[in-house]
Order: structure tokens, then sequence, then C-alpha cells
């Protein structure tokens, strides 16, 4: 029996890998691969692997002969999943986008779940192999962004559209800045830059524990290798060109400086003041320059946009409005990014109207609270470095939530949500 055990945990261990290294290639690889004539239903690869990671711990428990202990996040997340469950047959939507629409708001949170459930004892691996996966992505958003043709990811499958998402046509290989053509939006492998960004701020939340180390000569070369990945994530962020990202990597940051600023030196708190001051001081010009003077228009269309502006204002409008009308919600997978796949797309450009829009004031509750669960959790760890990571890249993710589809992002939410699981395994 604990020969069989050990089978599971290897196989479950690999498949893990499998999703730490493949997730952030998905959008290119199926891109890729369809372009040369694989089925549709590739793009379930991930999908396939947290159930085959789910049904592995299931096992493991059972010839364990352990049930599975839930605390208060648990029992809050089973809600949520029951709530969501209870849509299905009241629904007159297909099934389909029931399961797609429960794929993103549902999934990675009862994967947190079962994830810890059980042991993990090889961390340092999967964690080494997150970040060579990482260096490669944010490279190549560098190179694709910068330096390699605007039509390169046509070569691969992509297309060269701009519009929105369509089902069965290909992403777009260079996303442009509204009302430019100068350059692409830094992508890299992801479906858009918006959802590159969510992944790079998780990225620089697991770049975080590398700067706690003890002064050794080892941890000084992991301290340059860590500040050279920061380097890289953060120039990442900046050629996305998403407000949304930019924002929420920035409350981020100050969140994870209040949450450590009894640690740090009277030397390193002056230094804080002083360049948040100076800033604000450049943000304040900048945006007096930018708001009154029409030979920068490119630099308007980088922090303005009016066009994304105004869409944004209409689709919170309207989110206010449903919610109003239908204050229990219209269903799971009516509102967000799945009902582009069925028709004629409901969007809001913001994670916490579309979770009322599709569950109501009860799932925006339990959500929040989920939200409000994870961060209990994390400031009761502080004192280990991991944890000042995910509290980056949960504040970061959740702040960008307000202004687009932020959860969205399977391949970074699973990354995510299993970081999470792993930290509080049993």
């Amino acid at each position: 029996m604990k020969k069989a055990k050990t089978s599971l945990a290897d196989i479950r261990f690999w498949l893990v890998l499998i999703l730490i290294v493949g997730a952030p290639l998905h959008a290119f690889l199926i891109t890729w691969l369809q372009s040369l004539g694989a089925p549709g239903f590739i793009a379930m690869w991930r999908e396939a692997v947290v159930v085959g990671i789910s049904g592995l711990i299931a096992v493991e428990m059972a010839v364990a002969q352990r049930w599975p202990k839930f605390d208060m996040l648990d029992w809050t997340i089973i809600l949520f999943a029951g709530l969501a469950l209870v849509w299905l047959p009241f629904q007159d939507t297909p099934l389909l986008q029931w399961i797609v629409g429960a794929r993103f708001i549902v999934m990675p949170f009862l994967f947190y779940v079962l994830v810890r459930q059980v042991p993990w004892p090889k961390t340092k691996l999967l964690y080494r192999y997150f970040l060579g996966s990482a260096v490669l992505v944010m490279i190549f958003g560098i190179l694709h962004a910068l330096i390699l043709p605007q039509d390169f990811l046509t070569l691969f499958g992509y297309s060269v559209s701009q519009d929105f998402f369509t089902p069965g046509r290909a992403l777009s290989a260079c996303q442009y800045l509204e009302y430019t053509e100068i350059f692409c939006r830094a992508t890299s492998t992801f479906g858009g830059p918006t959802r590159y960004g969510t992944y790079v701020l998780l990225v620089v939340g697991m770049l975080l524990p590398l700067f706690a180390n003890a002064k050794t000569k080892p941890a000084k070369k992991t301290r340059q290798f860590a500040y050279a990945m920061l380097c890289i994530a953060v120039l990442n962020i900046v050629l996305t060109l998403s407000r949304s990202i930019w924002i929420g990597a920035t409350f981020g940051a100050l969140s994870l400086c209040v949450l450590s600023w009894p640690q740090f030196s009277d030397n390193l708190k002056k230094k804080i003041y002083a360049g948040a001051a100076a800033a604000f001081v450049v943000m304040l010009f900048s945006a007096t320059v930018i708001q009154h003077s029409a030979k920068f228009s490119t630099l308007r269309s980088v922090f303005i946009r009016d066009l994304s502006t105004s869409i944004h204002a209409q689709y919170f409008k309207e989110g206010i409005e449903r919610l109003r009308e239908h204050p229990l919600g219209i269903g799971v997978g009516r509102v967000g990014p799945a009902t582009a796949r069925f028709g004629e797309p409901v969007l809001t450009e913001n994670w916490y109207l579309q979770i009322s829009g599709e569950m109501g004031i009860p799932g925006l509750a339990l959500f929040l609270t989920m939200l409000y669960l994870f961060f209990e959790m994390l400031y009761k760890k502080r004192s280990e470095p991991l944890a000042h990571g995910l509290f980056f890249a949960l504040v970061a993710i959740s702040v960008a939530g307000l202004f687009t589809h932020s959860f969205e992002e399977t391949s970074t939410v699973l990354l995510l949500f299993a970081g999470f699981g792993i930290m509080q395994a049993r």
C-alpha cells in the first residue's frame, strides 16, 4: 500500500510540473498546433491535467484511508461552488456554456482545496521549474514587443486581426495600442497583453522569496538572478501597456510595503518615502502635460485612451444595471469572457461585476469572503517569504480585476492557487 501511495504521489508531482511549465505556453502552443490541423479539444489539456491531479489526490487519500480536512476557507469555496451548481438546472443555455463559466470562476478554487490535502515534498524543484519557464516566457515577451517583426507570430498560425476574440479565429499576432500602429504590446505566449500581465504579476510575487535568503555567497548569486528577473518582469509589465496591470502592480507593491513595514530598516523606509514622493511628482507632471498637449498623442493613447475608457465606463454602467435588475444573477457562464464562445459577448471589464452578474449578490459576497480569508491566511504566515510573494500577486491581480477580467486567465490563476495549496499542504 505504501508503494502504491508513493507511485500516485510521483505521478501527481509530474502532472503538476507539466502544468507549471506548460500553462504559460498554452495560448501559443494551441494556436500553433491548431494551425497545423490539431483537433480543437486539445485546448482543454490544462483542465484534463487538473482533473487528473485531483483524481490522483482522491485515490491517494482513499488508499491512505484518510478523510479530507476542511477549514473555514475550504467550506466557503465549497459553498461558492455549490451556488454555481444550483444554477445548472435553471439556465436556458447549453450545458457546455455553464461548464466553461464554471471553469473560470470555480475550478481554480476547488483545485486549491484538493491540492492542500496532500504533502508536496519537492517544492524547491517545482519552484525552479516555475522560474525557468518564466524566464523564457518573459524574454520572448520583450523580443516580441521590441525586436521581432510585427508579423512574426503569423508563422505559428496567428492572425493579423485587431478585433475582439471570435470563436474559430486565431489570436492576433500583434495587438497595437489604441490609435497607433507603432509596435506590438507585449503578449509573449499568452492570448493578450492583460492576460500576459496577470502572469507577470504572479512571477514578480514568486521572485520575492529569493530576496529573503541569508547573506551567504550562494544567496548573493541568487539575489543577482532575482534582481535580473525582476528588471525583466517590470519591463514586461510596462510593455503590456495595460493600465489595469500597472495599477494592480502599484497596489501590490504598496500593500506589500504595509505588510513588511515593521521589518524594514529606517534607511530603507526613508528611501521608500523619497521614491514615492518623486514618483508622485513625475506622475502629476506627466498627467498635466499629456492632458493639455496634442503633441503627445501617443502618450495620451498610453495613459488616457478615450475609446477604451468610454467602453469601460459603458460596461460598468451596464453591469450595475444588470445587478439592479437581477440581484440573484442570471447564471454561470452568461456574463464575461465565456459568452464570447456562445454568441454575443456580455462583458463587464470588471471581475466583480462579472461574478455578481452571474451569481448575484450572494455569489459576490462569497467571492469577497474567499479573498478576505486568503489574505487573512497570508497575514498569519507573514513570517514566511513565500507568503509575501503570494500576498503581492493576489493583491495585484485582485485590484486589476476592478478594470478587467483578471481571474479569467486560467493559466495564471491555476498556478496561483496551486501555490496557495502547496503552501497550505497537510
